[in-house]
């Protein structure tokens, strides 16, 4: 699967990446999925 970087994790492509704030709080829960 192909994957990029989130400030330095790993995410599927399937996530979007959004701007601003909204950008940290998807990087939280990709963390999160990832802690899981």
């Amino acid at each position: 699967m192909t994957k990029y970087q989130v400030g330095g994790a790993t995410a599927p492509a399937g996530v979007t990446l959004l701007a601003g704030a909204d950008r940290f709080a998807t990087m939280a829960a990709v963390l999160k999925l990832i802690g899981e």
